[in-house]
């Protein structure tokens, strides 16, 4: 049996499972037969489900009556309770159904009055609170799922559970002071102790994380006590460069001395071990290759000097480079790795490739000595003619005097025959029958350099005495009708003039167009040979047409024409495509016909009569088509009043009455007035004539009133109070949208004592402290007043209850600052004021002039 505490009367009447119905009262026989009324209240089933005929006290068992009727089953311990523990009096119907009516709540407010959140009816107990505990911020983790609760939650006593301090100090201040190896409070640590603890484990015996640190520990450091680096307990500012730890070692080393050396002493050695050492000289500037390699340190850095050293492979090899003979280096560049390389001396190779005269062809086998005759390397030329003149001079076949000196144009480097001249490659490429053509035919005289190679150049006379056609005044471009593989058949391509040949143009003659022999001026235009066949037309005339006959006709044929309607400022649609030309085009006017609607069908606007057209736009096409006349199609979502909801089912007449369409009203009142003004549920005075507010164009009902809209959301509990509730009379315009008005929270405000509101001076605005969420938990914004969230006025565990600087839980305006500092004895406080204006050893004097807690 669980122990619970009763509180009895502390709900008004209620009735079972919430009903608010009337209940009849039924009256029930006493022992002497007088009707008598029933000593539980109006009850909504019989005596019988409970009582027996025999005795009021003897009742059925089992009984009948099923309470899981009234709204609140028994479910767990409530099963086995006895009736009149929850039924303090014989009107069953005031038991009340909260948790709250019945157990006393152990924690005072603090966590609401929804007791089933953790509870259940089966138990008080809780057997999930580590998971539960998650979910307050704070997981129940290692060694915490293990604790009492009393441990964290000190004040159990107060019954406080909410606002307990979750950060590691809050708990741990003691095990943080009385820490020795090492000291914390000496050493300056961090309070989070997460950064070396693990909430995880069961006990301290974290460790810290050196990784996380600028230094981390590798090699031989992670063997290293604490205490060699960080001696005298010092872990802040420690320094993390090598020199700082080893400068004895760097300034002891002998071999070699490290005078000069880098301080960086992970440029040799490694935190593994001091030994062996290793030098990598591929981040200097000299990496050693070849048989630098197996070269002693000392042939190199001689006397121990290691700085400076120079890198020039002259600075080492001079001597060598002096006495080479074969060749002779005098002039040769001190850049040893020109020829030689330093995985050894010999066989030394010069890579020509790389100079200013690559060696190809024959020049490969040619000795070094032929080029550079006399020992001479530098200054060799590296032009063709600087080696070859004599034989540029007597070649007879062809001479090449005016020829180029540049011998690549027609020999190469493998041999001089055969020679060959690459005629693409100059001004003149050779194509057709020109490839064919012997050198001299063109060349004649030997002249290379200044031979024509224009087509006139050398086919003048054959241009001149053309007589088929005479080629006077035709251009001496002979490629415009020729080509470099024969004169004929000679083809002149139309297509590339002014006037390219389609249709029946292909088929005629040159001179049917080209009359006279005249070719350069030919008309082009189509009234330039068919004005006859223009003026002569008669159906149409053609008077007042466009001299362009490719508007109706095409270079095909005369007939059919076809005039193309689509390229007008009226293109033909729906039935205009059926009409005949005249119909619209009457008395053969063409250019001036009207192209707007009204142009041609202003005797049908007029007559309209269904609707009567007056003032209606005269465009037919807001709502005809050129389809057909009917139907007519009136789009109203390209008028100023798109038609949506219920509005597009709607009679045209309804609104439009008396056939008035232009002036129709597009306000919702402008037609629905009279719903406006009748409207009772609730009366619409005073409310917006625009009845998109609340309503929409599908249905009247139901209407919604979007609050966010207005300068009063509703937000929390809020959205779910009964409008009638706030807008009492209903009443909805001028309503306060203050917590503390008299219509709203003002009652709550003057009737808490816990803090008392009204005495102690709060605020009326309730948002400072609570939230429309719920009233439980509130808090309150203290540093405003008095800082108590930081600075040093945020010890740990300072300031955790009201209490502790307010005595009185009913006002609040009262404060005791003198009761808790270290103000003692009044004479020595009074000895450090003396001088000051107004003191007084009191608290109120105390916030006077220390109103931010720090010196006045």
């Amino acid at each position: 049996m669980i122990s619970m505490r009763i509180r009895k009367g502390k709900r008004g009447a209620q009735l079972i499972g919430g009903l608010s119905v009337a209940l009849v009262l039924l009256p029930f026989v006493g022992s002497h037969g007088v009707a008598q009324t029933s000593p539980h209240g109006s009850l909504s089933f019989s005596c019988e489900e409970c009582h027996t005929a025999d005795s009021w006290t003897e009742m059925v068992s089992p009984p009948r009556f099923q309470h899981e009727k009234t709204g609140f089953p028994l479910q767990g311990q409530h099963a086995t309770v006895q009736c009149m523990t929850c039924h303090t009096t014989l009107k069953f119907a005031v038991a009340g159904q909260q948790c709250v009516d019945c157990h006393e709540d152990q924690h005072r407010g603090e966590l609401g009055t929804a007791c089933d959140r953790c509870h259940s009816p089966d138990s008080w107990l809780v057997p999930d609170m580590v998971q539960r505990h998650a979910q307050t911020g704070f997981a129940l983790v290692g060694a915490h799922a293990f604790a009492d609760c009393r441990q964290c939650h000190t004040n159990e006593q107060k019954h406080q559970y909410v606002g307990v301090r979750t950060d590691c100090f809050g708990c741990h201040r003691s095990d943080y002071d009385g820490s020795t190896a090492p000291n914390h409070r000496q050493a300056g640590f961090s309070v989070d102790c997460t950064g070396c603890h693990k909430m995880n484990d069961m006990t301290w015996g974290g460790s810290f994380d050196h990784a996380r640190t600028a230094f981390p520990l590798l090699g031989a450091h992670l063997a290293t006590p604490c205490i060699q680096c960080h001696a005298g307990n010092r872990f802040r500012g420690t320094p993390t460069t090598c020199v700082n730890c080893h400068q004895q070692q760097f300034v002891s080393a002998r071999q070699p001395s490290h005078a000069g050396f880098s301080t960086d002493c992970l440029s040799c050695h490694s935190m593994n071990g001091w030994q062996p050492a290793t030098f990598d000289h591929t981040k200097t500037v000299f990496p050693l290759t070849g048989s630098h390699i197996s070269v002693p340190c000392a042939q190199c850095h001689a006397n121990g000097v290691f700085a400076g050293t120079p890198t020039a492979c002259i600075s080492c090899h001079q001597s060598i480079f002096q006495t080479a003979t074969n060749p002779v280096h005098t002039g040769f560049p001190t850049d040893c790795t020109t020829c030689h390389t330093t995985i050894a001396w010999q066989p030394s190779t010069f890579d020509h490739s790389k100079s200013a005269f690559p060696l190809t062809g024959a020049h490969q086998a040619v000795a070094c000595t032929q080029c550079h005759a006399g020992g001479v390397f530098t200054t060799a030329p590296t032009t063709c003619i600087g080696c070859h003149q004599s034989i540029f001079q007597t070649a007879a076949n062809p001479v090449h005097t005016g020829f180029p000196t540049d011998c690549t144009t027609c020999h190469n480097t493998i041999a001089w025959q055969p020679s060959t001249f690459d005629h693409s490659k100059s001004a003149f490429p050779l194509t057709g029958a020109h490839v064919t053509v012997a050198c001299t035919q063109c060349h004649t005289g030997g002249v290379f350099s200044t031979a024509p190679t224009t087509c006139i150049g050398c086919h003048q006379s054959i241009f001149q005495t053309a007589t088929n056609p005479v080629h006077t005044g035709f251009p001496t471009d002979c490629t415009t009708c020729h080509t470099t593989t024969v004169w004929q058949p000679s083809t002149f391509d139309h297509s590339k003039t002014v006037f390219p040949l389609t249709g029946a143009h292909q088929a005629l003659t040159c001179t049917q167009c080209h009359t006279g022999g005249v070719f350069s001026t030919a008309p082009t235009t189509c009234i330039g040979c068919h004005q006859s066949n223009f003026q002569t037309a008669a159906n149409p005339v053609h008077t007042g047409f466009p001299t362009d006959c490719t508007t109706c006709h095409t270079t095909t044929a005369w007939q059919p024409s076809t005039f193309d309607h689509s390229k007008t400022v009226f293109p033909l649609t729906g039935a205009h495509q059926a009409l005949t030309c005249t119909q619209c085009h009457t008395g053969g006017v063409f250019s001036t016909a009207p192209t707007t609607c009204i142009g041609c069908h202003q005797p049908d606007f007029q007559s309209a009569a269904n609707p009567s057209h007056t003032g209606f736009p005269t465009d037919c096409t807001t709502c005809h088509t050129t389809a057909a006349w009917q139907p007519a199609l009136f789009d109203h979502s390209k008028s100023a009043f798109p038609l949506t909801g219920a509005h597009l089912a709607v009679a045209c007449t309804q609104c439009h009455i008396g056939g008035v369409f232009s002036t129709a009203p597009t306000t919702c009142i402008g037609c629905h007035q009279t719903d406006f003004q009748t409207t009772t549920d609730p009366p619409h005075t005073g409310f917006s004539t625009d009845c998109t507010t609340c309503h929409t164009t599908s249905a009247w009902m139901p209407a919604l009133f979007d609050h966010s809209k207005t300068i009063f959301p509703l937000t929390g509990a809020h959205v779910s109070v009964a409008c009638a509730t706030c807008h009492v009379n209903k009443v909805y315009a001028g309503l306060p949208t203050s917590c503390g008005n008299a219509g709203c929270h003002l009652k709550d405000y003057n009737a808490t004592t816990n803090p008392a509101h009204a005495s102690a001076g709060f605020p009326l605005d309730c948002t400072t402290c609570h939230t429309t969420t719920a009233w439980s938990p509130s808090t309150f914004a203290h540093d405003p007043y008095f800082p108590i969230s930081a600075g040093s006025h945020h010890a740990p565990g300072r300031w955790t209850l009201c209490a502790d600087c307010h005595p009185s839980a009913t006002d609040f305006s009262q404060f005791a600052c003198i009761t808790c500092h270290a103000h003692q004895p009044q004479s020595s406080v009074d000895g450090e004021h003396s001088g000051v204006s107004g003191y007084s050893y009191n608290s109120a004097a105390c916030y006077r002039c220390h109103p931010k807690g720090s010196g006045g």
